[in-house]
C-alpha cells in the first residue's frame, strides 16, 4: 500500500470536512441531508449523526475536486485483486458506486496498470475548445497517467465490449439510473445493468472496488473478482452486484453521494 498527499492537501480537505459540516446550521441543508441519508437506510427517523455526516462527506468531495493529484493518489488495498483480473487476459471491470472518496478512482488506476480506460463525464471526455479550470485540470490529470477517458454519454457499450474482448480493464461506475427493475439498499428501483450485460457477453472478470477516506487521503480497495460464469446470466450477476454495493453502502451510509440529485437513481426508488 502506497499513500501521497501532503500535509497541506491534508489540511484543505479537513477544512472542506468542516466546512461541509458547517452547513447543518442552515435549515434547507439539514433537510436536504436527512432526505439523502433516508435514500440510504429506509423510512423513519435519521440521527443527526448521520446528516451532519452526509454532508462533511460533501464537503470533503468538494475539496477534493480542486485537488486532482491527490484524487488520483496511488493509495490502494488489495491491489492483488486487480491485478490477477488484468493478468487473465479475459478483461475485467472495475465496479465502484458514488461513495466517500470515489472522485478520482479510475485516474488512481494508471498508477496500478499500464493499459486502463475509464469511463466518464462528457465534461471530461470530451471538454470541448474552452472547458472549465477544473475540467482542464482534471482532463490533463487523466493525460497524465495514461487513462483514456470513454464518453458515458456517446452509448459506449460497443466500445466497452471490444476492449473487454482485447483483455483490457475497464472502470465503470454501478449506481446510475436505467430500465432494469432492482432491488437496491432493500427497496425497489430502476437501474442501469451496463456492468453485469458486459460482463456476460464478454466474460470479463468484475472486480468490486470501493474508495474510503483513511487518514483524510483517498484508498481504493480491491476485492475477489466476480467471475460471471459463476451466474446463470446477466439478470442474477446484477442482481449479486446490486448486493455488493447495496452492502457496502450500508455500511458507509452518510458517505454516499445524494442518491436523490437529479439523474441519480434514488429519483425511481
Amino acid at each position: 500500500m502506497t499513500t501521497s498527499g501532503t500535509l497541506g492537501d491534508r489540511a484543505a480537505l479537513l477544512r472542506g470536512a468542516l466546512s461541509g459540516a458547517a452547513t447543518w446550521r442552515d435549515a434547507g441543508q439539514r433537510e436536504r441531508a436527512r432526505r439523502a441519508v433516508e435514500a440510504v437506510a429506509g423510512p423513519g427517523p435519521v440521527p443527526d449523526r448521520l446528516a451532519v455526516a452526509h454532508l462533511a462527506h460533501e464537503g470533503l468531495r468538494s475539496a477534493l475536486l480542486e485537488r486532482p493529484g491527490v484524487a488520483s493518489g496511488p493509495r490502494s488495498t488489495g491491489a492483488e485483486h486487480l491485478h490477477r483480473a488484468a493478468r487473465s487476459g479475459r478483461g475485467a471491470i472495475v465496479s465502484y458506486c458514488h461513495l466517500a472518496a470515489f472522485p478520482g478512482l479510475g485516474a488512481s488506476l494508471g498508477h496500478l496498470l499500464a493499459d486502463v480506460h475509464v469511463v466518464g463525464g462528457r465534461w471530461l471526455a470530451e471538454p470541448g475548445p474552452n472547458p472549465t479550470e477544473r475540467a482542464r485540470r482534471w482532463r490533463a490529470m487523466y493525460d497524465r497517467l495514461g487513462v483514456p477517458v470513454i464518453d458515458a454519454e456517446a452509448g459506449p457499450a460497443r466500445r466497452i465490449a471490444a476492449l473487454l474482448r482485447e483483455g483490457r480493464v475497464v472502470s465503470l461506475t454501478f449506481d446510475w439510473p436505467g430500465a432494469t427493475p432492482t432491488r437496491f439498499l432493500g427497496r425497489p428501483t430502476a437501474m442501469a445493468s451496463g456492468t453485469a450485460r458486459l460482463a456476460a457477453e464478454t466474460g470479463a472478470l468484475v472486480v468490486p472496488t470501493v474508495r474510503r477516506w483513511r487518514g483524510l487521503l483517498p484508498d481504493t480497495v480491491f476485492h475477489a473478482p466476480i467471475d460471471p460464469g459463476d451466474h446463470a446470466g446477466w439478470q442474477p450477476l446484477h442482481a449479486a452486484l446490486a448486493a455488493w454495493h447495496g452492502d457496502q453502502i450500508a455500511r458507509r451510509r452518510a458517505a454516499l453521494e445524494d442518491p436523490r440529485r437529479p439523474g441519480a437513481w434514488g429519483e425511481r426508488a
